[in-house]
């Protein structure tokens, strides 16, 4: 993080010293600002990794210090697995100055919000007796997307902190791919079985109807099984004739069957298969747009 601050005792004259500006070698010099992570629930030694150091700090002829803070603390992350495997993370820092004398306020000249897209690195930590070493082994599944900088107070503290929030997502395409194709097969094998094949298995089906359906539900379920969905119930049993004529066999007219006699079963499953393919079909093509779209 860069960072500046104004110290009046280093003012030079720039026409006295041809200088305009200098890197100082010795942070030791000049007073440097010392962050730290402001948790009173844990501490972090620079032995378990934890670290806040200012470099390349450059002096200007009008006071103004540059330098750049490097710092590694933990920070309190909360995850959220909805979309897991692709679950996100919000985790939250705050840096304080350690003055217990000044009262310390900052300015921001960058955007509080920005948005990032840096892989995050998988880090170990070498500790020696004079030094610790970081070393980037790898970049691991996690992305950091965006960062909020903001300047934040609480109770009890006079000095400002800094508020440093990262959102991270994890980048693993194929887990995701992996987890879902089976679900992905296995759902259009659900919703598209009953568009193949009749539904005579059916309770609703193969139940003796003897109370008839409204007659324009029957021959707009017909229409909808013969133009749309291109299935039709088995032709054999078709429309029961109530009166049957022998006139052409020399006969006469028979008596009309008793009510308890009259079979609907075909009309019902008419209607049956209608409302069964146009519900797999509403679903199966609701499905389908939601994978595109996902995928997309």
């Amino acid at each position: 993080m860069s960072i500046s601050w104004s110290d009046t005792r280093l003012k030079w004259n720039q026409t006295e010293w041809k200088t305009e500006s200098f890197l100082l070698h010795n942070n030791h010099h000049i007073w440097t600002p010392l962050f730290t992570d402001d948790s009173v629930f844990r501490s972090c030694s620079p032995m378990e990794g934890c670290i806040s150091s200012v470099n390349e700090v450059e002096v200007f002829s009008d006071g103004k210090v540059k330098a750049q803070l490097t710092f590694r603390y933990p920070s309190f992350c909360g995850i959220n697995f909805y979309d897991y495997p692709e679950e996100t993370n919000d985790c939250c820092l705050l840096l304080s100055i350690m003055e217990s004398e000044r009262k310390i306020e900052f300015i921001l000249d960058t955007k509080i919000k920005e948005e990032i897209d840096k892989a995050v690195a998988i880090t170990d930590v070498e500790n020696r007796p004079t030094q610790t070493i970081f070393k980037n082994i790898a970049n691991s599944a996690w992305k950091v997307e965006n960062r909020v900088l903001d300047v934040v107070k609480t109770g009890g503290i006079r000095s400002q902190m800094l508020k440093l929030c990262i959102h991270a997502k994890k980048d693993m395409a194929t887990l995701k791919v992996a987890l879902r194709i089976p679900a992905t097969i296995a759902t259009l094998l659900m919703l598209a079985s009953p568009l193949f094949g009749d539904l005579r298995t059916q309770v609703f089906v193969k139940v003796k109807r003897t109370v008839p359906p409204s007659h324009n539900l029957y021959l707009m379920a017909k229409l909808i099984n013969r133009f749309v969905c291109c299935t039709e119930p088995d032709p054999a049993t078709s429309y029961s004739r109530y009166l049957e004529d022998s006139r052409e066999n020399g006969g006469t007219m028979e008596e009309q069957r008793p009510d308890s006699a009259v079979d609907h079963t075909m009309e019902w499953r008419h209607l049956y298969i209608a409302a069964n393919n146009l519900l797999a079909g509403i679903s199966f093509s609701i499905f389908c747009m939601v994978v595109i779209f996902d995928i997309l």
